[in-house]
């Protein structure tokens, strides 16, 4: 039994509500009802009764609940105890972080760290994407959080994966597709495409999207170079453009743009945790467990 989908059940039994839950995790409804299912089908019993027009647990799934909390507890207590063996958990550990994101996944890693480790300063330094990148290689940070990490990047840079997003198409909210609830990738055929002026040195969603576009033959009408995140919202609007992201933060643009999923089963990103192998630092490790209590 994954440990991540006994927090996605939880959550759920708690939130009684697959969107909101959905919402919480990053992560589309359809994906949170087959990681349940999953569930279900390992265990040999219903979880949920479906059935009812309400959200409602089945006497197994109560059972369940009581029980995987226990075992959640005693997962996270584990990792609390094992983070603090190999050293005293204090110090200072300079994280990058994506600007936008700072009130999401970020906020929650921090909260980790303040309860588990409380002795650690945890210093967040906000960044553009392509910013955070070079504040990791100039040393000023000990590590970043950042999308679609390529593993492959090279000697020297370790990652670790934590949290699996969906990917959205952004358009302006006069766009076609605001008619839409899940775009397909053969939709942005002939589409204005906004797109980084180069592929990052480590995010590899510049990559994941041409992937997208070629194994699916779609070629779009224009790619227009995007250096600045803040000027998306413009630069859709002008040229009735699309852009592919998975950034959790929906907030981010507020009303200027609308967010459309991007076939969600079939195409996923994942936000890791990225810092230079040589790092002395030793709270990198102490980062990366919390993180574990976090998002397991």
């Amino acid at each position: 039994m994954k440990i991540h989908y006994i927090r996605e059940f939880l959550l759920l039994a708690s939130n009684k509500n697959f969107s909101k839950t959905a919402d919480q995790l990053y992560m589309s409804q359809s994906t949170l009802s087959r990681h349940i299912s999953s569930m279900e089908k390992e265990l040999g019993v219903q979880l949920i009764d479906r059935s009812s027009y309400t959200f409602k647990l089945t006497p197994a799934g109560s059972i369940a609940v009581e029980g995987f909390q226990k075992v959640l507890n005693e997962y996270i207590s584990a990792l609390s105890e094992l983070g603090t063996l190999s050293h005293k958990a204090s110090g200072e550990l300079r994280l990058g972080i994506l600007y936008y994101d700072i009130h999401h996944y970020v906020a929650d890693i921090r909260n980790t760290i303040r309860q588990h480790y409380p002795d650690v300063k945890l210093t967040l330094i906000s960044h553009q994407p392509e910013q955070a990148e070079q504040a990791l290689f100039d040393g000023e940070v000990d590590a970043i959080l950042i999308y679609d990490a390529m593993p492959t990047f090279g000697d020297g840079i370790s990652t670790y994966p934590f949290l699996k997003t969906p990917y959205y198409v952004l358009c302006s909210p006069d766009h076609h597709f605001i008619h839409k609830e899940i775009v397909l990738v053969s939709d942005l055929d002939g589409e204005v495409l906004l797109n980084p002026p180069s592929p990052f040195r480590i995010s590899g969603t510049k990559h994941v999207v041409t992937s997208m576009f070629s194994e699916n033959h779609v070629y779009p009408k224009e790619v227009i170079s995007v250096t600045n995140f803040d000027e998306v919202p413009a630069l859709l609007a002008e040229n009735q453009a699309v852009f592919i992201s998975n950034m959790v933060n929906p907030d981010i643009y507020l009303n200027s743009v609308a967010y459309r999923l991007l076939e969600p089963d079939r195409y996923q990103g994942r936000i890791s945790v990225v810092w230079k192998t040589e790092n002395p630092n030793p709270l990198i490790r102490l980062l990366v467990n919390a993180i574990k209590i976090t998002y397991s």
